[in-house]
């Protein structure tokens, strides 16, 4: 990602940079939108811990959110290269509508839909419970001892 100052796409205020571990996000602090580039959200959607960390706003949707409907919704400009970002579903395993840069890849998501992303990834494929030490060994930032199963081949 761009390393100026990122500006949110929907309420042009400075972006807030959020790590997780080592992967870094922009945060809006208004309308708790987010911006990754493809890869880094690929995995962070992979982290049983998500929940846990900085990004916890943007999991939840607010109440009242500032954003309009999906009907009515205006194009936007990518926060790094400033051209315009298309909606279009995530991937073909999660068809959830996302804000896509076409020319440097990078993603958008609204309030509330890096939560709708991670819960559907989750239905397709649960984590595994992890123990009280484990989930104290993953709080605290550690490399998780617990291996997530490997998908049955077909």
């Amino acid at each position: 990602m761009n390393e100026s100052q990122t500006v949110c796409p929907r309420c042009r205020l400075a972006m807030n940079r959020v790590t997780f571990r080592h992967w870094e996000v922009r945060l809006c602090p208004r309308c708790e939108g987010t911006f990754y580039d493809q890869e880094t959200l690929d995995t962070l959607l992979q982290q049983p811990d998500l929940r846990l960390s900085y990004l916890r706003p943007a999991l939840l949707s607010n109440l009242s959110s500032p954003h309009p409907e999906e009907v009515d919704r205006s194009r936007i400009s990518c926060p790094n290269c400033h051209k315009e970002m298309r909606r279009e579903g995530y991937s073909e395993e999660n068809p959830l509508l996302v804000d896509r840069c076409g020319d440097c890849n990078s993603i958008w998501l609204d309030d509330g839909e890096l939560g709708h992303l991670f819960e559907e990834r989750v239905k397709k494929h649960p984590h595994p419970r992890p123990g009280f030490v484990e989930g104290l060994r993953r709080l605290v930032g550690m490399v998780p001892r617990v291996a997530s199963p490997t998908p049955p081949q077909e």
